[in-house]
Order: C-alpha cells, then sequence, then structure tokens
C-alpha cells in the first residue's frame, strides 16, 4: 500500500472546506496534509504541505494562495511561496478555490 493523507483545517477555513458546495476561502485559511508511509514502513510521517490564504493580489492567478512544503518534523520549511509545482495542480480547479476536495465525505 503506498502513501496516506491526513487533511487538517484551520478554524477559519473550516467552513468551506466542509461545506458541501466549493466556496471562496476566507483569508488567513490554513490547510494541512500530512503524509505518511505505507504500512510496511511504519506509518512514519514523510512531510506536509500546507496551503495558507494570503491578502488578495498575494497569488491572484491562484486564489492568492501561499504554498509550503514542511519536512516530517513539522518545523523544517523545505519551500516556500508560489511554488510551481503546486501551483501546477492546483491549477485545474478553480471552481473550488483551488481545492481538491475528493477526500470529503459526503453527509
Amino acid at each position: 500500500m503506498g502513501t496516506s493523507i491526513i487533511v487538517y483545517v484551520n478554524g477559519v477555513g473550516r467552513e468551506a472546506l466542509l461545506s458541501k458546495e466549493p466556496k471562496t476561502f476566507p483569508i488567513g485559511s490554513v490547510i494541512v496534509k500530512e503524509k505518511t508511509g505505507s504500512y510496511s514502513e511504519g506509518r512514519k510521517i514523510l512531510l506536509y504541505t500546507i496551503m495558507k490564504k494570503r491578502e488578495r493580489g498575494f497569488n491572484p492567478a491562484i486564489g492568492d494562495w501561499e504554498f509550503l512544503v514542511v519536512g516530517p518534523n513539522g518545523s523544517e520549511v523545505q519551500a516556500r511561496g508560489k511554488l510551481e509545482n503546486c501551483q501546477s495542480c492546483h491549477a485545474s480547479k478553480p471552481e473550488s478555490d483551488f481545492i481538491f476536495r475528493p477526500y470529503l465525505q459526503a453527509k
């Protein structure tokens, strides 16, 4: 089995992330994806990817999101900003404020 992902969101972005219909996230929303290895590898944390909704005009092409990659210890920032690798994927989701939502369960 491959990697697994656990998604966290702060209180600012919670309503937008959990809504049935996609919404624009408020400034200050933070979404964290914790990526872990397989069961055979002991499910250790491999890294965190983070999206932070910034002020209007920060990154208009991608909904003003800032992207971060943080090491498994949770404090080592490996990359930050308008990361092309992140943006190239998220650019395909303008209808949901550039957020992927397949992991949300229907209620």
